[in-house]
């Protein structure tokens, strides 16, 4: 597993090496400046975003399944193929929006009290899942790349689950990385 951890981790060094975090910080502001900015309230604010989260969250869930699936079959992953697969669950996710939203919101917003540190967990919690979304994407679509075949047909030696791991655990590094020393300050919380 070591092996595995060095060259996942080696994958995503050359992946992000050409990523400016200033740009991905200033980027992530904006949208949750205008999510913000499109709510009546930080209750409805909190709210977007937590429903942002459990549909990043259960979207890069999908991508985790079809990359065990891949190592599993020792296929190497096609595009048009994962993006229908992901859209089509997405729908879903969408259409169960109102069974995962209590989940997720028990989780982020204890006794539905919107203070200035949910507020900050909340728009943190949603930056990285955003990003750690990105990232598996993007790792996904080197995967797919025939000109890095030689780079990931190691990963075939392992199983499902030690590459499920091992990928989760550096697309969660990276956008912790990534998001290292944003300040995130909305407005604070108003009475709602």
């Amino acid at each position: 597993m070591e092996s595995l951890s060095q060259r996942v981790g080696s994958i995503f060094q050359s992946l992000t090496s050409s990523i400016d975090k200033n740009v991905i910080q200033a980027e992530t502001l904006r949208v949750l400046s205008e999510k913000h900015e499109k709510c009546e309230n930080v209750r409805e604010y909190v709210k977007l975003l937590v429903s942002n989260i459990a549909f990043n969250v259960e979207s890069t869930k999908v991508v985790y399944t079809l990359l065990r699936s891949l190592i599993e079959q020792k296929q190497f992953p096609y595009i048009p193929g994962i993006s229908q697969v992901t859209n089509d669950a997405q729908d879903r996710i969408e259409e169960s929006m109102e069974q995962l939203f209590p989940i997720y919101s028990s989780k982020l917003v204890e006794h539905d009290i919107v203070d200035d540190e949910v507020i900050k967990k909340v728009e943190s919690v949603f930056a990285s899942s955003k990003i750690e979304q990105d990232l598996t994407i993007i790792f996904m679509e080197a995967f797919a790349e025939e000109k890095n075949r030689e780079i990931f047909v190691p990963l075939f030696t392992c199983t499902p689950e030690e590459v499920d791991e091992v990928v989760k655990k550096y697309s969660s590094l990276y956008a912790l990385m990534l998001l290292d020393q944003v300040e995130f300050e909305q407005q604070p919380a108003e009475q709602a």
